[in-house]
């Protein structure tokens, strides 16, 4: 299971599992049953396979529950842990109130006989705390995060705490707590805490868990933030780019809203580095096996546009078109449509073919964002209106420059069409867009029986 070998976990537990329902096994103590089933439960949730995990704590839960011996410190531990680990995958799955049932249950059965009955009791509160705050329910949750506190850092000072993100998590969670009540100072001195631990942990080349570094970190921004306190904000920001690592998908909003925050201030004087970071982890994004999801997209996108423009403004055409040709991959591997994305993105692609005198190539691209645009209607999705006018401008101006006036003229009418319906909206266009398109549209209307064009 350390090895994260979850496959060859779940074959061999099978092969246990279905040992044990054949007659001879039957009279097996409760205890090793329910592990089997409690183990392959937690390999299947390293793999996001909640239902088969659910599945399998409903079989511990139940062997548990129906044995005799359920008032035995062992089962009852075990037990705990059953009801702990349904609440955990019922949390990822978004079934807040059934979750809470579950770690109530498994708070109930647990104490402090030993250090693995610490642990889990500890842990149990922990989630408690979460699910709670999940739920919007706040109210008296400190004493509960304050016993957390007190058994894990008893545990650690005896070296004992071998899961120390039970601590980390519950530091930043009083903080959180904490900073709703506007105890800023006392919220912040939680998030160093949890912040130093992480660090202190990566300093002796163990797992310093990536996630909940990065969030100390981005919750030590806000209350910067909040007291005008810029400098330390940055170096926040630059501590969660320093230490995020890919090693946990929940990591990466932080450490793209950190890149994102430090590019969009204007005295930031490392933005090189920031770029070479930013194609990086474009880089690996496009080859990890991570499922993104929509705020996370947005982030992403918004960056590669930035460092494009960088490369754009430099006329670096080659390097432009290949982060936007990456963002697209990543685009086009996400489940979601994010059609306006793909559309600008082609876009920026033939802009950088054209001012390479590679007009063929620009106008192919040209003509793959304007097909794309042309599958979302405008009542549905305005905020493209402005990009698909400077598309269709830009094409216009291909076709003139070849001598195809009736293919000018369309694609010119098409473009004022968009425009009123701008304007009808109160969408901002570029005056000198507009001024252009009018101009261009009339001598070709005036001209339109020379130049063999069709008036519509």
């Amino acid at each position: 299971m350390k090895l994260g070998q979850y496959g060859k976990v779940i074959e061999v537990l099978t092969d246990l599992a279905n040992k044990i329902e054949k007659e001879k096994y039957q009279n097996m103590n409760s205890d090793i049953r329910s592990t089997i089933y409690c183990n392959r439960s937690i390999a299947y949730q390293n793999i996001e396979e909640y239902n088969n995990a659910k599945l399998d704590l409903n079989k511990a839960i139940s062997i548990l529950d129906n044995s005799e011996s359920l008032n035995d410190i062992q089962l009852r531990y075990k037990a705990s842990i059953c009801y702990l680990n349904r609440a955990v995958v019922n949390l990822y799955q978004g079934h807040l109130q059934i979750a809470l049932v579950d770690i109530t249950k498994s708070l109930k059965l647990s104490d402090e006989s030993s250090t693995d009955n610490k642990i889990n009791k500890a842990r149990g509160l922990m989630n408690y705390v979460n699910i709670k705050m999940k739920l919007g329910d706040t109210l008296e949750l400190f004493p509960k995060l304050d016993e957390a506190i007190r058994i894990s850092e008893k545990l650690k000072s005896e070296n004992l705490l071998l899961e120390e993100d039970i601590l980390i998590k519950t530091y930043n969670n009083k903080g959180l707590l904490l900073s709703k009540e506007n105890k800023n100072q006392d919220a912040l001195s939680y998030y160093i805490k949890a912040a130093t631990m992480c660090e202190t942990l990566k300093m002796q080349n163990r797992y310093y868990y990536e996630e909940e570094l990065c969030r100390s970190y981005t919750l030590m921004t806000e209350l910067y933030e909040l007291d005008g306190k810029n400098q330390e904000a940055i170096e926040c920001y630059e501590s969660i780019l320093l230490n995020f690592n890919f090693n946990n998908y929940n990591s990466l909003d932080s450490a793209l809203c950190a890149w994102n925050n430090l590019y969009a201030d204007e005295g930031y004087t490392k933005k090189t580095e920031l770029n070479n970071i930013g194609i990086n982890w474009l880089q690996t994004l496009l080859y990890i096996n991570w499922n993104i999801d929509t705020n996370n997209i947005d982030h992403i996108y918004s960056m590669a546009i930035i460092i494009h423009s960088y490369y754009n403004d430099l006329q670096l055409y080659d390097q432009a078109k290949e982060v936007v040709n990456t963002t697209l991959s990543i685009l086009n591997k996400s489940k979601m449509p994010n059609i306006d994305y793909k559309a600008y993105c082609m876009k920026q692609i033939g802009f950088c073919f054209v001012k390479e005198n590679k007009v063929d190539e620009g106008l192919e691209m040209y003509d793959k964002s304007i097909t794309l645009w042309g599958n979302i209607p405008y009542k549905v999705n305005i905020n493209y209106l402005e990009e698909l006018v400077i598309v269709c401008f830009n094409r216009a101006m291909i076709y003139f420059s070849r001598h195809e006036y009736q293919n000018t003229y369309n694609d010119l009418v098409d473009t004022i069409n968009i425009i009123n319906y701008c304007l009808s909206k109160s969408i901002s266009i570029q005056e000198e867009m507009v001024k252009k398109t009018l101009e261009l549209l009339v001598m070709l209307t005036q001209r339109s029986a020379v130049l063999g064009i069709a008036v519509r």
